[in-house]
């Protein structure tokens, strides 16, 4: 549940590309024409940036804090969300705040990333398997308070 930050679907391809990767098989594309936006060096300098220049304040930690303790409180779920689930979600804002161009973090950040940090990291109860996880997420994000 919690090996990757986020879970993002891309949904199933158009028929026509469907029909063009049976074709190809399983070959891997060269993707040596592809320009790389940004070097290694730059991606690693990146990363141990945001953590520095992005700046979460107390109101929102308790926001994301009141999300998680909304996983572990919803009689539809089994196991909510860990402490690292809640890192995730904060680290994820952080990030789309700086890509933003902001050096704060807005609850808004935080309500766009949490289906998506969030709704892989829940074991739902026996008798509710077959909701949508996701769609619970944003339940409980439409039904949690906003910072004042």
């Amino acid at each position: 549940m919690d090996r990757f930050m986020m879970k993002i679907s891309i949904g199933y391809p158009s028929s026509r590309e469907e029909k063009e990767i049976l074709k190809l098989g399983s070959a891997r594309r060269s993707f040596a024409d592809i320009t790389a936006l940004l070097s290694r060096d730059e991606v690693l300098d990146t990363q141990e940036q945001i953590p520095r220049k992005v700046y979460v304040s107390d109101r929102i930690l308790e926001y994301i804090l009141d999300l998680v303790r909304a996983t572990r409180e919803d009689p539809r779920i089994r196991v909510g969300i860990s402490t690292r689930g809640g890192l995730a979600l904060t680290s994820a804002a952080r990030t789309l705040a700086f890509f933003y161009g902001r050096d704060f973090v807005l609850p808004e950040d935080v309500r766009e990333l949490a289906p998506h940090v969030l709704s892989h990291r829940i074991l739902l109860m026996e008798d509710e398997e077959s909701l949508d996880r996701r769609a619970l997420i944003q339940s409980l994000i439409d039904r949690v308070r906003l910072p004042a």
